[in-house]
């Protein structure tokens, strides 16, 4: 398969179920457009999207989102309780913002490899010192355009 995904402007509003994995995908929109969410259930993996989000200085307050004008990494390091779905989310977004930094986690989370997204990532210039955590990613990608091996 092979999708084209243009820049666009994203404006609207959701009326969203409440959903662990919607909130996740919500809090990590929060990094490219201004949104609002009400009655965030909090779990585990919400915390996690909430701590990846704010290694870019995005804040939550009053169901809105505050982030800084230019997005850059405000921290060099973070730990994951055990969201998988924001680990292999965040690591894109960072080689996308460009910086430095340590990524480790769960034991659960210690245990997952990270091919796919090292193997598309590196060859497009961004260094891993392993392809598990905990781990370092330094740089930022240039190419628009990435492919992900989907085995």
């Amino acid at each position: 398969m092979k999708a084209i995904i243009k820049k666009s402007t994203i404006k609207g509003s959701i009326a969203a179920p409440q959903s662990k994995s919607y909130a996740i995908r919500l809090l990590l929109l929060s990094l490219l457009t201004d949104i609002s969410i009400e009655n965030l259930v909090i779990s585990e993996d919400v915390l996690d999207a909430l701590n990846a989000i704010s290694v870019f200085n995005v804040s939550f307050n009053n169901n809105r989102f505050y982030r800084p004008p230019i997005l850059k990494l405000y921290r060099d390091y973070i730990y994951f309780k055990g969201s998988a779905t924001v680990l292999r989310m965040f690591i894109p977004i960072v080689a996308v913002i460009g910086g430095q930094i340590t990524i480790d986690g769960s034991e659960s989370l210690r245990k997952r490899p990270l091919n796919a997204i090292i193997n598309a990532l590196s060859e497009k210039g961004i260094k891993f010192s392993s392809n598990r955590l905990p781990i370092t990613i330094e740089g930022k990608v240039k190419d628009p355009y990435i492919d992900i091996y989907g085995g």
